[in-house]
């Protein structure tokens, strides 16, 4: 599996960029599920010199940084670093090391990223433009971090971590979240044929979904809850029933088949 951090490399802000924080944050779409962009802690950051995108994002208080914080770098290097899109195919990883403190493996795109191929997000995540993956995108709550302050498009989201889409985001087989530490923020149009949820919050602006429960849960009637009678309306609508087994649904499975769902 390749590393996207080596595809990337160092993305660096110029020296006076701290004049364009405050400007910057405001003009930036705060997150509602999640506390906005610490400012002075990135001034802070910047006057130790601190001046790479993946230094910015780093966390030194927590493992993982706010999505308010992580889109508050990606906004200043859309503003001030120029735009570069990275294309990359084949099984991509953001893997964060954590044998030093602060943890590192943050990336920054400064761009739209294409994966073709699955994309596993361990390390925040930032991409300046839209994120585009032709395979499954995988993360992992509570060390992961995913902002996108384009759209996103993929065909299967699986999260249990922070992700923050500023666009639209459109899945052609499905969304899955799991866990409840964490959330899923759309500020756009969520569009997917089935929203599935595991006790996990999904927040989006409008949800366009092809597969409804069959009575609404706890997430309303456009999301499955995985509860019993969810998890049995699932199994009549899924082409291979062996993904579900008993009270346990394998995503992963689910969205690595063809066609997933029955016409």
């Amino acid at each position: 599996m390749q590393s996207l951090r080596e595809q990337v490399g160092v993305v660096e802000l110029p020296a006076d960029v701290d004049r364009l924080i405050d400007e910057v944050a405001a003009a930036l779409v705060q997150p509602r599920c999640t506390p906005g962009p610490d400012v002075k802690a990135l001034r802070k950051k910047l006057g130790a010199g601190v001046n790479t995108a993946s230094g910015l994002v780093g966390n030194y208080k927590q493992t993982a940084p706010m999505p308010g914080d992580v889109a508050l770098v990606g906004a200043l290097v859309r503003r001030c670093v120029p735009r570069r899109d990275v294309d990359v195919s084949g099984e991509i990883e953001v893997p964060l090391d954590q044998s030093v403190s602060p943890p590192r493996g943050q990336v920054c795109v400064p761009g739209t990223l294409t994966v073709r191929g699955d994309l596993s997000v361990v390390a925040p995540l930032v991409v300046c433009g839209d994120l585009i993956v032709d395979g499954i995108i995988t993360d992992c709550g509570p060390q992961s971090v995913i902002v996108v302050l384009g759209d996103l498009r993929c065909h299967a989201l699986l999260t249990s971590g922070e992700v923050l889409v500023y666009g639209a985001l459109t899945a052609s087989k499905l969304v899955e979240g799991r866990d409840n530490d964490n959330v899923l923020e759309v500020h756009g149009t969520l569009a997917t044929p089935a929203l599935l949820s595991n006790d996990h919050a999904i927040e989006a602006d409008a949800l366009e979904v092809v597969h409804r429960p069959p009575r609404g849960g706890v997430w309303g009637d456009k999301i499955f809850d995985m509860s019993a009678g969810h998890l049995a309306a699932l199994l009549a609508i899924v082409a291979d029933p062996s993904v579900i087994d008993g009270d346990e649904l394998d995503a992963f499975a689910l969205a690595s088949l063809d066609a997933p769902w029955k016409r």
